[in-house]
């Protein structure tokens, strides 16, 4: 059986064109460790260490001495081992993942109070997970004090990136006016049906203006 292209890539090279999480468990720790020595390659340790361990998820609980020991490994290359499987047991801490949960108006409403200040309308697409936990928020537009125009293809490119299940639209308003303008309430509609034929879904679309906001969904302006 003939081997696809990803299969027959070096890591780093596989990696830069498919992305890292296309890797397999050797794979990555081969990127990790760098190189081999003389009698033993870089895929033959990486394969050697998971064999003794039985998993990737054994090995990172493996402390320095043990993996260390490792034939053909050198302290300098376990040490990095060490060091990146520390690094993801601190982000699994809540200490580290401070999460930001946006599962009520009155949340959303203080996280993004703030745009009330700028003079010019700000749009802000915000990416979250099944249980509302941001995974990506971004600015997607800086308009004048009239507005912006939206490009529909951005913001699924956008979603489809961070691998969201739904996601929420932010934006202010310079004037007093805190209601949807007739634009607002056409692209929230094109926007949520068609965000919906993907699986992705648009929880609402807050206006913020002056010590106040307006949600489309709350008003039902959209479905």
């Amino acid at each position: 059986m003939s081997k696809t292209s990803s299969e027959i890539l070096l890591p780093r090279e596989k990696a830069l064109q498919f992305g890292i999480d296309s890797l397999t468990d050797k794979e990555l720790l081969a990127i990790l460790i760098g190189s081999g020595g003389k009698d033993n390659s870089v895929f033959l340790i990486a394969d050697s260490l998971l064999r003794t361990y039985g998993s990737l998820s054994l090995l990172s609980k493996a402390n320095y001495k043990d993996i260390s020991a490792q034939k053909g490994l050198k302290d300098s290359k376990a040490l990095k081992l060490i060091t990146a499987f520390e690094i993801h047991r601190r982000l699994n801490t809540p200490k580290y993942q401070n999460e930001v949960i946006l599962d009520s108006l009155e949340k959303i409403y203080a996280r993004y109070k703030y745009l009330e200040e700028y003079d010019q309308e700000i749009l802000c697409l915000v990416m979250l997970n099944q249980r509302k936990r941001i995974l990506k928020e971004k600015v997607l537009y800086q308009g004048t004090c009239e507005g912006f125009n939206i490009n529909l293809k951005e913001i699924i490119s956008e979603l489809l990136i961070s691998k969201c299940s739904s996601f929420l639209i932010v934006h202010n308003h310079v004037d007093e006016l805190v209601g949807p303008s007739q634009d607002d309430l056409i692209s929230t509609r094109i926007i949520n049906y068609q965000t919906k034929s993907l699986g992705i879904k648009l929880i609402d679309h807050l206006i913020i203006s002056k010590n106040r906001y307006y949600s489309l969904k709350e008003h039902k302006d959209f479905k």
